[in-house]
């Protein structure tokens, strides 16, 4: 019973890790959020913060979602996510097993092509999974860089200069 009651705790502080004044939390020893894990505590961590944003589908914190990984006897993934419906866990569920399934039958080769060539079976497959469940957070990002990239062509057309015309060009929608 007294392990049950740690559950709840541990993923509570998972999720104020996870979101803390609307900036997430890097894994001790990493530089940047675009740089390679180097230690394997570190892929583990890395990997870890991964799962909770490919889960938060919605722009604005409205689905930030925490992992925690247990081992007692087996690997247990644990998640909690703010403001869900019990369906919108349930598909989340889905969704993450799906992805945690295709990963963990994957060969160790198709791993490392996934891992070197973003155009192997295994990468596609994982992001066309990534892309359909976050699609509502992915479209507000469509048309918010549509909105911006209009703004910038209207304001390259100002320009009358070569730079200026050759940038247009480029820019038109």
């Amino acid at each position: 019973m007294r392990k049950r009651l740690y559950e709840p705790v541990i993923m509570l502080y998972c999720l104020i890790m996870a979101y803390v004044k609307g900036s997430t939390i890097k894994a001790p020893g990493t530089e940047s959020e675009t740089s390679m894990p180097k230690t394997r505590a570190q892929t583990f961590y890395c990997f870890v913060d991964k799962l909770g944003h490919i889960c938060d589908s919605r722009k604005g914190g409205k689905t930030v979602t925490a992992f925690a990984i247990l081992q007692t006897g087996r690997i247990e993934y644990r998640f909690t996510s703010n403001r869900r419906t019990a369906n919108e866990l349930a598909a989340v569920r889905h969704y993450i097993t799906g992805i945690l399934t295709s990963l963990g039958d994957a060969a160790a080769e198709d791993i490392k092509d996934a891992l070197k060539r973003r155009g192997s079976p295994l990468f596609t497959q994982i992001l066309g999974k990534i892309i359909r469940f976050n699609r509502p957070r992915v479209e507000y990002y469509a048309r918010t860089a549509r909105t911006q990239l209009g703004f910038c062509a209207d304001e390259v057309e100002l320009d009358n200069s070569e730079e200026g015309n050759s940038s247009a060009n480029g820019l038109q929608l």
